[in-house]
């Protein structure tokens, strides 16, 4: 069959190479999954700004401690260390605030499931949720592709990539040819033919799979582009985006 596994994804221009035992598979992979899969992260990145505010007024309190000139450090400046708390939720604030700001429309991902699903598809809640349902279908597909590359690996020692027999439906011609009184004379013969038979469909399965994934992830794309614009956003802000829409 020699089917041709390890291709580039030029329609998205990135590519996640997944590790699979003995082999490395190129896999449709979109540029905003690329900070999908951090998203946590950065959530903690920009939950940092009010855990540095915090920080701040416990520092400035324990430098009041060890001022020796206070007699009463409890009492020594209440005001710095408040006004330390208060400008690490402020920082807070303003980095949620910079975050809306940079979203603009796609703000709208506020809104409930039901109400995006329900909305017109070239609204700005339609078109948030046509880039929702096009990336969850995207990580269905690759999460099947991953599956059918470890059992192939698993069942047959060797990256489907690697086989180069015949192709199943060939295969498949062989098998209906034996007669019965062939199958009873070669009884191995005819399960060897079987096993391979059941290796071409495995290998195609991989291969159909990763079509599959790669249309899908350039849908997604697509479906991101005409949803900003074709405007890029930072990190943080995909990232909110991201969790607003529940594709965490």
């Amino acid at each position: 069959m020699g089917t041709d596994i390890r291709r580039t994804v030029t329609a998205v221009g990135l590519s996640l190479a997944v590790a699979t035992g003995t082999a490395a598979l190129s896999v449709p992979f979109t540029a905003t999954q690329a900070v999908a899969g951090n998203h946590d992260d950065g959530e903690r990145g920009n939950g940092g700004g009010r855990g540095n505010g915090n920080g701040g007024s416990r520092g400035a309190s324990d430098d009041n401690r060890g001022n020796g000139g206070n007699p009463n450090p409890d009492r020594g400046r209440p005001d710095d260390a408040a006004g330390s708390a208060a400008n690490g939720r402020d920082n807070g604030s303003n980095g949620r605030g910079a975050l809306a700001s940079e979203l603009r429309g796609l703000n709208a991902a506020h809104a409930s499931p039901t109400a995006l699903a329900n909305a017109s598809p070239d609204s700005m809640p339609g078109k948030l949720n046509t880039y929702r349902e096009a990336a969850e279908e995207t990580r269905e597909t690759q999460d099947e592709l991953f599956a059918a590359i470890n059992e192939y690996e698993s069942t047959y020692g060797a990256p489907a990539e690697d086989y180069d027999g015949k192709t199943a439906a060939e295969l498949a011609t062989e098998l209906d040819a034996f007669t019965d009184q062939q199958i009873a004379a070669n009884p191995a013969e005819y399960e060897a033919l079987q096993d391979q038979y059941e290796q071409a469909l495995a290998a195609e399965r991989v291969d159909a799979l990763y079509e599959q994934a790669e249309t899908l992830a350039a849908e997604e794309e697509e479906a991101f582009t005409e949803l900003t614009g074709d405007r890029e956003l930072s990190e943080e802000a995909l990232a909110e985006l991201h969790g607003l829409l529940g594709m965490n």
